[in-house]
């Protein structure tokens, strides 16, 4: 048995299409200007964003009643940051806008969670989750000195994407926060498939092995 044959068997066990977050780069060209969500909820989005010396506003419109969720995440091999959400719902006539939630940050609500499928552990705030009606409505990420990197998810229902399309999202992520290529090592797309291949190849050796004795008897 060749190895490519024992990698086309290890390709075939890994399921194809998965439950996967799209990754995104929050595209600014100035400061203060709105990054629309292009996606209707509950579909989930993620944004790799920085700030930098101003807060980022993020923009949804639904025409129907929805349950907004959001949570913010940064990565563990940089400092941590005080982010902090604010959601606010525009009104529908003579302009302005109203507060609808805010979540400031409390360093102990916090979490630590490794994600197995970035191969990356982040510190991750609680989650938003709100009910809220028809409308515009923008949620602004920032902290008391607006510096850092975070990725910001918004939606509770992950897409269905293939195994290649999330390779390359596990490495987008990894690559903005810093982490070199060998990192995709951590990732369970890769280590998966790289163990059943170590493992394929013990028991190929181990038949060749066994097969070879009695010719050398």
């Amino acid at each position: 048995m060749k190895l490519p044959v024992l990698f086309s068997l290890v390709i075939g066990l890994v399921p194809m299409v998965a439950s996967a977050t799209i990754i995104l780069e929050t595209d600014i060209s100035q400061p203060y200007e709105i990054v629309p969500i292009e996606v209707a909820m509950p579909d989930q989005v993620s944004f790799l964003g920085t700030l930098e010396d101003f807060p980022v506003m993020y923009e949804i419109r639904s025409d129907e009643p929805f349950t907004f969720t959001a949570q913010l995440s940064q990565p563990t091999n940089q400092e941590a940051q005080p982010f902090s959400m604010l959601l606010i719902r525009r009104n529908d006539r003579g302009g302005g806008v109203a507060e609808v939630t805010r979540q400031p940050f409390v360093a102990e609500q916090w979490s630590l969670v490794r994600n197995g499928l970035f191969g990356v552990s982040f510190r991750q705030s609680p989650v938003i989750e709100e009910t809220v009606e028809p409308g515009t409505y923008r949620l602004e990420v920032s902290s008391p000195d607006n510096q850092g990197n975070y990725l910001f998810t918004v939606g509770s229902q992950p897409a269905e994407v293939g195994y290649f399309e999330q390779l390359g999202y596990v490495r987008q992520l990894q690559s903005y926060f810093g982490y070199g290529f060998f990192s995709m090592l951590r990732s369970s797309l890769v280590y998966y498939p790289l163990g059943i291949l170590l493992l394929l190849g013990a028991i190929w050796q181990t038949w060749r092995w066994a097969h070879k004795r009695p010719m050398n008897a």
